[in-house]
């Protein structure tokens, strides 16, 4: 009995450490997997990493980015009086502000648009003015002398707006009010994520011709986009398509609804429904959230890298978000376009254009997606592994080696290793003793573009 007693007294004792070590290293398993899920799903979270490595100045610069433009471009000529914030030749110096809610260093009387749980103030003018003469009539009276327009925060706010629902007739009395009476429209030159993309109306005195753009954008309507936006937002591509094109298909005219239902059809991969919808806003020099990177993705995909290259080349510097996409791309239709000037034996018109590629392959990419960095590593072999061909067209075997050893290096383990290995054996033992050696390039399909 003594001896079961001891047992039964023992058992606890060796079992205690071992649990209480057990529910330890689950605490700290559960830990991670919390913490791993909250930073996987919080993208605002960890796009603050990179302010640690930043001064406080160079912090402001990255966060102000195009709204800082924006700024500055509103104190320029046209854009009104440094101080009074009033505009030349303007019905008055308020700005009405539409998707953007830093307000505060905006200069002169500021009217808000809203964002979240406002009555947008166009809504409610549209909705309660007779035409356009009464909604010009009205505007004059709140002082409205231009309007600051961030299409990257109205999109984001759109669905939240669904129930300010715009009508035909709505949308179609303020295009006509924006025909009369909009002087000019200006875009920032960039468009970044993290700080927004701008454009600003100026309203006064109208030339006797309206600019196109009048048609393209209408500040504060964006709420015609709130389903489409949900249903994309869902990853639910099917559905954001046929919504983004029942809003483009009752509103024809207006070419921000084209361009976001060429938007959606680019999601469903069909390329040449997505031309057709973005080029009468990329043909005016109009860029929104995406409309020019997809419309030279488009071209590419659809087997036309020669026309698609001028349009990647032109969003490059625009999109500060889809650097890398857009730059893999622009790599491609410069390899494509290179490798039909080597079956010309244009060997120095190639190699210029290999160089090219290749400058913008060798960048470390700003994005951390594993995607892109296959697709740059596979891009870079092939560059390479051609420029090696053109080399020989030349007859310079030492060079193509030193360019077949700089593939295997760009890609090891990759795609192309063993047919780079292979010209390689072939340039030490040449087929029938020629010593002529073509590279056969192995194609890839191109990284797609777009937010």
């Amino acid at each position: 009995m003594r001896l079961m007693g001891k047992a039964r007294t023992a058992a606890p004792r060796t079992a205690a450490p071992r649990t209480a070590a057990m529910g330890t290293a689950a605490m700290w398993v559960a830990i991670a997997v919390g913490a791993g899920f909250a930073l996987w799903n919080s993208r605002p979270l960890l796009a603050r990493w990179p302010d640690l490595g930043r001064t406080t100045t160079e912090n402001l610069v990255f966060r102000l980015s195009t709204f800082g433009e924006a700024l500055r471009a509103m104190s320029g000529p046209g854009g009104g009086d440094r101080e009074s914030g009033r505009l030349a030749g303007s019905s008055g110096g308020a700005t009405l502000c539409v998707g953007e809610l830093r307000t505060y260093p905006l200069r002169g009387r500021v009217l808000f648009d809203g964002i979240v749980g406002e009555t947008p103030i166009m809504w409610k003018l549209c909705r309660e003015s007779r035409d356009e003469g009464e909604l010009a009539r009205r505007m004059r009276q709140l002082g409205v002398g231009r309007i600051f327009y961030n299409f990257m925060g109205a999109f984001w706010a759109c669905d939240r707006y669904g129930k300010f629902g715009w009508g035909v007739r709505d949308v179609g009395l303020y295009r006509r009010y924006l025909a009369s009476n909009c002087a000019e429209v200006r875009r920032i030159s960039r468009i970044d994520e993290n700080s927004g993309g701008f454009y600003l109306f100026t309203i006064g005195h109208a030339p006797a011709k309206a600019p196109p753009e009048a048609d393209l954008f209408l500040p504060g309507t964006d709420s015609i986009f709130a389903k489409a936006a949900k249903l994309e937002r869902a990853r639910d591509f099917a559905g954001a398509a046929r919504a983004y094109w029942d809003v483009a298909a009752g509103l024809p005219w207006y070419g921000h609804a084209l361009n976001m239902a060429g938007h959606g059809m680019g999601l469903l991969r069909d390329y040449q429904g997505a031309m057709k919808l973005l080029k009468p806003g990329v043909d005016r020099g109009v860029a929104d959230m995406a409309n020019i990177p997809e419309y030279g993705v488009a071209l590419l995909e659809t087997g036309r890298p020669v026309e698609a290259n001028p349009y990647l080349a032109q969003a490059l510097p625009i999109f500060v978000n889809q650097y890398d996409p857009i730059r893999l791309n622009l790599a491609w239709t410069w390899v494509q376009k290179a490798m039909g000037e080597l079956q010309k034996r244009r060997v120095k018109e190639a190699e210029v254009m290999l160089d090219t590629a290749e400058e913008l392959l060798l960048p470390a990419l700003t994005s951390t997606f594993i995607q892109y960095t296959a697709t740059r590593k596979f891009f870079l072999a092939q560059v390479r592994t051609l420029k090696a061909e053109a080399a020989l067209k030349r007859g310079d075997t030492q060079a193509a080696r030193a360019c077949l050893e700089a593939a295997l290096e760009a890609d090891p383990g990759g795609k192309m290793e063993r047919d780079i290995r292979a010209k390689l054996d072939a340039l030490v033992m040449p087929a029938g003793g020629s010593g002529w050696y073509e590279v056969t390039p192995v194609k890839a399909a191109p990284t797609k573009g777009g937010k």
